[in-house]
């Protein structure tokens, strides 16, 4: 298991695979932009034929608004940004376990969205956006580790 014993090396360094805050802090905001823009294009290339359908209790279905989308998604983007920094405090290969997580949490959201029921093009576009998200976060972290490098 490799944890880490110190946050700093003796000449204020940060040991190797272990990422600042600031790169950490700088691939959410690029997931966040990834993400806001890749929902939005999704979002209106499934609504194109019909709104996109989400259930509404026992009462049918609603159209799924452009707002519910990019709040949820940049709530996601936060959240797996504040998951890599208590990671990276604690293992050198955090990047790596956070990935890991990151796949296995997208994967699997994308589970019981083929369960509602809705119509297929709206389970289409809803699977399309809990894989953008993962994946949008992801390329965030990876552009600023290699800035940062």
């Amino acid at each position: 298991m490799e944890t880490r014993g110190s946050t700093s090396t003796t000449d204020g360094r940060e040991p190797a695979g272990i990422a600042p805050l600031a790169t950490v802090l700088r691939g959410t905001a690029i997931g966040i932009g990834l993400t806001v823009v890749a929902a939005m294009v999704i979002h209106l290339i499934g609504a194109a034929g019909a709104p996109t359908q989400i259930p509404k209790g026992s009462d049918g279905v609603q159209e799924l608004a452009l707002g519910v989308v990019l709040a949820a998604a940049v709530f996601w983007v936060l959240l797996g940004g504040a998951a890599l920094a208590i990671l990276d405090r604690f293992r050198t290969d955090a990047f790596r376990w956070w990935t890991v997580l990151a796949a296995i949490i997208a994967i699997g959201s994308v589970v019981p969205v083929f369960g509602l029921d809705v119509d297929t093009a709206s389970k289409v576009t809803l699977a399309a956006l809990h894989l953008t998200v993962g994946l949008a976060a992801w390329v965030g972290h990876v552009v600023a580790r290699r800035r940062s490098a």
